[in-house]
């Protein structure tokens, strides 16, 4: 019978209770570094040919990493007699609040196959896993064309948020009521979530390193303002770089306050000149994107 989706913990439940604190960085920095931890085990000690990491902590599921998240891993060629210790062993790295669900990839439905070989990130490999071919196609299909479709898609959702704060861009100096904070503190959050996933994208797909450290949000928005040395020239301009970075901040604070504390000048500024740099965003990752689609059928990037 075949062994999938089985979840690699004790009779502990790690996760966070409901209303638990909200995610720190360090927190998902510790859960990146457990990933990794359990791919080399599982490659090294367990002969497992190759260990993807998928799902939220990845940045490929349909919701944010938090406190409660699982680690998702998908393992392919690991050998049937060491199954279970294996599971026991990659529990043992696991952080305190996060238990790792692991799936066999030889037994997962089709789709949720190809989208871990095209979309998740490489742990480890063994010695012989480069050479393989057992996967076919879907293992040479290359993701930077499926990335650019991606990033046009959140820049199309982005867009949707410039025309919802519309209105509000109206409001000179007093907003109509709460609400007004709520909605146009909540846009601009959505928006820079928007701009976040696509720069995690990149770095995961093209450069092959996300940051963790405790400042992570910023590195990562540094990382595309820059070359990647043999991989890409900076992704967006230091002008956007300089605006954006206006709109981390904003998310920090709205984040971290209630809605009826937010400045209202301070987010009335960032609404009006959210439909600028919309398009200055979507220009440059619209010529990134053309990019992308130019590199050879053959161009090797992180699987």
């Amino acid at each position: 019978m075949a062994r999938t989706r089985v979840a690699a913990t004790t009779s502990v439940d790690r996760r966070a209770p409901p209303g638990g604190a909200p995610l720190a960085a360090d927190d998902r920095a510790a859960a990146l570094e457990a990933a990794r931890r359990a791919g080399d085990l599982l490659v090294r000690r367990y002969g497992a040919r190759r260990v993807y990491l998928f799902g939220s902590l990845a940045g490929t599921g349909s919701v944010l990493f938090h406190p409660a998240s699982d680690i998702d891993l998908a393992v392919e060629g690991l050998p049937g007699e060491g199954f279970w210790e294996a599971l026991a062993a990659v529990d043992a790295v696991m952080p305190r609040r996060h238990r790792a669900d692991v799936s066999e990839l030889e037994s997962v439905r089709p789709y949720i196959k190809e989208a871990v070989l095209e979309r998740g990130m490489l742990l480890a490999q063994g010695d012989s896993a480069a050479a393989d071919k057992t996967d076919g196609a879907v293992m040479e299909r290359q993701p930077w064309r499926r990335l650019a479709e991606e990033i046009e898609h959140e820049l199309g959702r982005m867009g949707d948020l410039v025309t919802e704060a519309g209105p509000l861009a109206d409001q000179a100096f007093t907003p109509s009521s709460s609400y007004d904070l709520r909605a146009g503190g909540g846009i601009l959050h959505d928006f820079y979530n928007g701009a976040e996933r696509s720069f995690e994208r990149i770095a995961r797909i093209v450069d092959g390193h996300v940051p963790t450290d405790e400042h992570w949000h910023q590195t990562l928005l540094a990382q595309m303002a820059a070359p990647y040395p043999g991989r890409r020239t900076p992704v967006i301009s230091a002008v956007t770089r300089e605006d954006l970075d206006q709109y981390l901040g904003f998310r920090y604070l709205f984040r971290n306050i209630y809605s009826h504390e937010l400045d209202w000048l301070r987010l009335s500024k960032l609404v009006s000149t959210l439909d600028d740099t919309h398009r200055a965003l979507s220009a440059e990752l619209g010529a990134f994107c053309a990019y992308l689609r130019r590199q050879p059928a053959g161009r090797d990037g992180v699987t």
